[in-house]
């Protein structure tokens, strides 16, 4: 299966202007992401309009699933599978707080509202457990809790299915919530496809390679993420990088895997 997973920046975000509104990158930003020929599409940022422009172009060929943040906002960290690779066999979230069950909570001084949702897909190969997340960008106990309570739900499943888990979780390697995901079993596609355990910002503020700034304890390593767990192997990984001059798809670069169930030894 190839999966990709994009950070597009929110359309609600009032300081963006020329190619950073989104109805001037929608387009480039959905043929970038197309044209990896993705199975699973994981979006983090989705507001109302995004997802209604991207159900347009997907068409009735795709599915989806996200729970939204308020009535009238899009399907926050949705995902979209195709209907040709898989049918969701279960589906469901759950909030990145203390009382995970009560939507629109927060807890640990998180800034924002964040939850994470999965989608159980029925492959040829069998059941594949995706969850979709996007955590804390202000609070390091934030983000260290929201790896723990990730951990806790994903080790429910780990004995009937292998995951995989993507999302902008807004720290890289060297933060201590990694660490406690990597220690827990998920491991990063993109290091084991190519070797780099350390690698270069996916957070570019669409400046691209020409980004010299400091996210401070988050690190200015890669905080974009496909990490997997249990019987699953990478082929691939590689980051999307794509622009045209001052176009960028968004202000992250997305991450793309390409995965294969384990074969029992």
């Amino acid at each position: 299966m190839r999966i990709i997973t994009c950070n597009i920046r929110a359309s609600t975000m009032g300081l963006d202007f020329g190619p950073r509104k989104w109805r001037n990158r929608k387009d480039y930003c959905l043929d970038t992401i197309l044209g990896r020929s993705p199975d699973v599409i994981c979006v983090q940022e989705c507001q109302r309009e995004q997802f209604t422009d991207f159900c347009a172009r997907l068409g009735a060929e795709w599915g989806s699933f996200g729970m939204r943040l308020a009535p009238d906002g899009g399907p926050e960290n949705t995902i979209f599978y195709r209907r040709a690779f898989a049918r969701a066999a279960d589906a469901g979230g759950y909030w990145l707080s203390q009382t995970p069950h009560i939507p629109g909570s927060k807890s640990w001084n998180s800034e924002c509202v964040r939850l994470a949702n999965y989608v159980v897909l029925e492959t040829a190969e069998g059941l594949l457990r995706v969850v979709n997340t996007h955590t804390d960008h202000a609070s390091q106990r934030a983000r260290e809790e929201q790896s723990r309570l990730i951990n806790e739900d994903a080790a429910v499943w780990e004995k009937f299915m292998p995951q995989i888990l993507t999302g902008d979780l807004n720290c890289d390697v060297n933060n201590p919530a990694m660490k406690l995901l990597f220690s827990a079993g998920w491991r990063d596609s993109y290091a084991e496809a190519t070797g780099i355990a350390d690698e270069r910002f996916t957070a570019h503020d669409f400046l691209g390679e020409a980004w010299n700034g400091d996210l401070g304890v988050c690190g200015n390593g890669k905080m974009d993420w496909i990490l997997v767990r249990g019987r699953v192997r990478t082929l691939s990984s590689s980051l999307v990088m794509d622009h045209k001059d001052d176009l960028y798809p968004s202000d992250h670069y997305f991450v793309t895997a390409e995965l294969a169930p384990e074969q029992s030894k």
